[in-house]
């Protein structure tokens, strides 16, 4: 046997799989009816990193779970208002604003304990997240309470404490009707996550 032939006759590992999904796209929009469940409760201290663009003025939830029923400490809603982060709840009753105003420009917020754009920081919350097991899981592009939001979704990233739990990408797919549909595409659990909502996303090009 030649040198090396071991290896071409070694038995190579099984092929990686297809993505479930035809190409990523440069965003995702929703119009007001279409959200997403990120299937998530955290446990410990939420953060949300997304790269987002507001498009209207309007008092709308962006993402979150619920303020019925469940032990406030456990909050984490974000509602936008005049593109200010106005009603802005992490674990308390009490909603904040933050007083920084976008104008519409495309920027990475990330909101949890602390909340920053473009990595500059512009609040920290006293407040101290406590899991609460009958919280709904964080939604996107609405929050649990329901106020669905009109925005441009780049990506999305979830931690759960230090912990990514999901780490989300827009894309588009092929439905059971053979009709391309948007969505988001989950790094961290390889799964497909679809409209929870009625009618269909909005989404941009496909990324080259």
């Amino acid at each position: 046997m030649r040198p090396g032939a071991k290896q071409f006759f070694e038995r190579r590992g099984a092929p990686t799989p297809p993505p479930p999904y035809d190409a990523e796209v440069d965003y995702l929009e929703s119009t007001g009816t279409q959200w997403i469940d990120t299937g998530v409760n955290p446990q410990n201290a939420p953060t949300i990193v997304a790269d987002m663009q507001i498009l209207n003025s309007r008092d709308q939830d962006y993402f979150g779970n619920t303020n019925s029923g469940v032990g406030s400490e456990s909050f984490l809603i974000v509602d936008f208002l005049k593109y200010l982060l106005f009603f802005y709840r992490y674990a308390s009753a009490t909603a904040v604003r933050v007083d920084y105003q976008s104008q519409g420009n495309r920027e990475i917020w990330s909101i949890g304990k602390e909340v920053s754009v473009d990595g500059v920081l512009k609040y920290t919350s006293p407040n101290t997240y406590v899991h609460d097991a009958n919280q709904t899981n964080i939604f996107i592009f609405k929050s649990g309470r329901g106020n669905a939001s009109t925005f441009r979704l780049f990506s999305f990233k979830l931690y759960d404490g230090s912990f990514l739990v999901r780490d989300m990408i827009p894309v588009r797919f092929t439905n059971e009707l053979g009709q391309s549909e948007g969505a988001m595409y989950d790094r961290v659990s390889g799964a497909l996550f679809r409209n929870a909502g009625t009618g269909a996303f909005l989404y941009g090009n496909d990324k080259s």
